[in-house]
């Protein structure tokens, strides 16, 4: 009996052994697994980054330094921007809120405006994946050239108000950076070089004063007609990436899809998701 009884315990520890082994097994098994889970998870975040660097770009304005004179100029642009706004030859902003009311000529003539690609006509691909042409008449405004090289930089955003019913105007609110508010407003030649600076009169009344980027801090403008409302989009997504006091319009998405139908379409819809860029 004893014989037996060592035996069966013998084959009981032998099972027991072999268990134990297969149990080592296993969690080496789950190891090495876990360590491939992180190794896939690792090149999944490899691989979205260099989607992030590489495919984002092709969806996002990006900004145009202030002492970049372009080498693109477009001598018709101007020309097509100014028939599409109805003959305009007056800066969108500075016409309508410093010019005196009386005098029809104050505005061309003090406040000279150059035709401004919302979407930098360098970076046309972007366009073209939102579904239009950088040179597009409704892709441009009308700029003093020192308030146009604050918009291309970021440092400024004009944000659609919210659409009041029985208006088809479009108005726009100035935006202006903190740490551009209190730049005094100058007139730059074709090699961006600032001299005198503008000046005009708060609503057209009273006295003349030197006007500051402060000055035009929330004002709204009326802009008719009104250009592509997904390079104003773009653009003001722009200068929120740069400034993060300016409004993000991935928060106010509806004041832009309401004026542009193809905005709601699945692609756009996607892109938008993709320029999010967080809280703000």
């Amino acid at each position: 009996m004893a014989v037996n009884s060592d035996e069966r315990m013998d084959k009981m520890m032998q099972m027991m052994q072999a268990m134990m082994t297969q149990v080592d097994s296993l969690v080496e098994k789950q190891d090495s697994l876990v360590e491939k889970q992180d190794s896939l998870q690792k090149q999944v975040e490899s691989i979205q980054k260099d989607i992030n660097t590489f495919v984002t770009p092709l969806y996002r304005v990006h900004p145009v330094p202030e002492d970049v004179v372009s080498q693109l100029t477009d001598k018709t642009f101007h020309e097509t921007a100014k028939k599409y706004y109805g003959g305009a030859n007056s800066c969108v902003i500075l016409g309508q809120l410093f010019s005196p009311k009386k005098s029809r000529n104050y505005a061309s003539r003090w406040f000279p405006a150059v035709a401004e690609h919302i979407v930098p006509k360098a970076q046309w691909t972007v366009a073209e994946n939102w579904g239009f042409h950088t040179t597009d008449a409704k892709n441009a405004l009308l700029l003093l050239k020192d308030v146009e090289l604050k918009y291309q930089a970021g440092r400024l955003t004009l944000i659609p108000a919210e659409v009041q019913p029985g208006r088809d105007e479009l108005i726009l609110v100035v935006e202006i950076s903190e740490a551009l508010k209190d730049t005094v407003i100058k007139y730059v030649d074709r090699q961006c070089s600032k001299f005198a600076p503008v000046k005009g009169k708060e609503k057209g009344r009273g006295e003349l004063k030197e006007l500051k980027f402060r000055d035009l801090h929330g004002q709204q403008i009326s802009v008719r007609p009104p250009p592509h409302m997904r390079a104003l989009f773009l653009k003001a997504e722009m200068a929120h990436r740069q400034h993060q006091e300016l409004t993000n319009p991935s928060r106010i998405v509806d004041r832009y899809t309401q004026r542009c139908p193809s905005m709601t379409g699945d692609l756009i819809q996607r892109l938008l998701a993709s320029n999010s860029v967080g809280p703000a």
